[in-house]
């Protein structure tokens, strides 16, 4: 389970002043389940996601994996739940563009310590999973967006850690794709993770386990 306790953001917005994206809001998300995080724009879905990811500090509040607490003030402890307990999507492709979709999702494998000989296999069938297969040695810097986006889906997928967060994984895809995405983030839950999602797609809201409404949670 991941758990945001009391966290909080504010955003400076010149002198003096600040605006408060969400204040000692308590989240829970729970292994085995496919969470939709939604809301209308600026109500800080994406924030909430880069706090869960380890990515920013909120600005009070303490974030949870499975009962231990992250700990901000310890950088090691930090680097070590992102290289091996979490994967991030970002709502933009953050791949290295240069190489190929292959080298991008086992430079992932790499980083969360999965071994060499199983990478090949693991990056195989996570392309086929996402049907990206005749895209693993094609450069990324030629893809489309939405082919970048499953090739950044499959890069967390391929790293198997027990929490997986994406920021609008379906964004750029067309509805047979968006079906093939939402079946490996099922996949990923069933096999014990916590999947939590940013999202304003439909599909992806009807198929989750279950949703949060942070607008509701703001009022």
């Amino acid at each position: 389970m991941l758990v945001l306790e009391n966290v909080s953001r504010y955003v400076p917005m010149g002198r003096n002043y600040e605006r408060c994206l969400f204040d000692e809001l308590t989240l829970q998300f729970r292994s085995g389940e496919l969470t939709a995080l939604v809301g209308r724009s600026g109500l800080g879905k994406s924030s909430v996601l880069e706090i869960a990811a380890l990515e920013r500090r909120p600005d009070n509040g303490q974030v949870f994996f499975q009962g231990m607490s992250a700990s901000f003030n310890n950088s090691d402890r930090i680097a070590e739940l992102k290289a091996t307990e979490v994967s991030y999507v970002r709502q933009s492709a953050d791949l290295f563009k240069g190489s190929t979709t292959a080298e991008n999702i086992q430079v992932g494998m790499d980083f969360a310590g999965v071994p060499i000989a199983t990478q090949e296999a693991i990056c195989a069938e996570t392309c086929k999973q996402l049907d990206i297969s005749h895209l693993m040695d094609q450069v990324v810097v030629g893809l489309s967006g939405g082919e970048q986006q499953r090739v950044c889906l499959a890069r967390a997928l391929s790293r198997s850690t027990p929490f997986l967060i994406c920021d609008e994984p379906t964004a750029a895809l067309d509805a047979g794709t968006t079906a093939n995405v939402i079946e490996a983030l099922h996949a990923a839950a069933e096999r014990g993770g916590t999947v939590v999602v940013a999202t304003h797609d439909p599909l992806l809201i009807a198929a989750s386990d279950h949703v949060i409404n942070l607008e509701e949670l703001s009022r």
